[in-house]
């Protein structure tokens, strides 16, 4: 008996209908096991789909966040660049992007991640429909960039800023006096006897010492001032100040806070401070000339028997 033409073509078309749903469950679950969230949105921005792994990254319910519009919830720092990069998809002048930005956690604290964004295309039209984006966290990469970038600024000993760092503070701070016009003024401090009482007591306690001496400077210098450590028993401290007189008495300061007795296990010992100003001035061309101005003044204390200071010569 001849078989039912149409009774083949039905079953032909439940068999690839099957084999289709059997397809799209097999890549939902792709999607929804991959450890990044996946995110489909339309050309405004809308997420009309999202994976459930936005649990773990952001602490939503996928439900809470489709039909709401992505920007809504990124830093405000962060908008701009995010809408820019939506503004190149939507008017084709991208096809793929990819933005690390922040996004607000449920809880309220601020989520690192990485986009990688890639525009879809209707089938048939082959026109524009949305985005599709896979999503990960970056957080613990952000912090540890930061904190490299921290040991490469900072002295390892004191927490100061160090040398390298100093540059860029102080070409912030010649263009904050230049459009404040107050005076800037830089305090190079080299300690005097820290050699002796670090061969007497050795190096633990030197350093020990060290890390006294940028505590007790912190606790003179405002928080505005700029603070660093060049190498050694030197430092450096750059201030704002309105009169030649305020660092004649912030360097009286400082000398006094060094002259009281340290402790190296368990034994007083006693340094000083010597100290070299130099202002900022119209035709000093960057920090480097700033601070070599501030050295000569520092050598010009040492000279005039230490635990002093100098103005350099106008």
């Amino acid at each position: 008996m001849a078989a039912d033409p149409q009774a083949t073509l039905i079953e032909g078309l439940r068999q690839r209908l099957a084999a289709a749903e059997r397809e799209a469950a097999f890549f939902r679950q792709l999607a929804e096991s991959a450890t990044d969230t996946i995110v489909y949105g339309d050309l405004d921005g809308v997420r009309r789909y999202i994976t459930p792994s936005v649990r773990e990254l952001l602490g939503y319910e996928p439900e809470a966040l489709i039909g709401q519009c992505a920007i809504d919830i990124v830093h405000p720092d962060d908008t701009p660049a995010f809408a820019a990069l939506l503004a190149r998809l939507r008017s084709g002048a991208t096809e793929v992007g990819s933005i690390e930005i922040r996004q607000r956690h449920r809880d309220g604290h601020w989520v690192w991640m990485e986009a990688r964004v890639r525009l879809t295309h209707d089938a048939g039209t082959g026109e524009a429909t949305g985005y599709v984006s896979s999503v990960r966290a970056t957080g613990q990469r952000k912090a540890r960039e930061e904190r490299l970038a921290r040991l490469a600024a900072h002295d390892a000993l004191t927490g100061l800023p160090n040398r390298l760092r100093l540059g860029e503070l102080l070409a912030q701070e010649i263009e904050r006096s230049r459009r404040s016009g107050q005076q800037l003024l830089l305090l190079c401090m080299d300690l005097d006897g820290f050699k002796q009482v670090n061969d007497r007591f050795g190096h633990l306690a030197g350093d020990a010492m060290l890390r006294e001496v940028a505590e007790r400077l912190r606790g003179v210098l405002r928080g505005i001032d700029v603070i660093a450590r060049l190498g050694g028993d030197e430092f450096v401290a750059a201030i704002q100040a309105d009169s030649m007189d305020a660092a004649t008495a912030m360097a009286q300061r400082l000398i006094a806070a060094m002259a009281r007795p340290f402790q190296c296990d368990g034994r007083p010992a006693q340094i000083g401070l010597s100290i070299g100003i130099a202002r900022l001035a119209p035709d000093m061309a960057d920090a480097q000339a700033l601070l070599s101005a501030a050295d000569l003044a520092l050598y010009a204390a040492k000279r005039q028997g230490k635990n002093t200071f100098c103005f350099a010569e106008a």
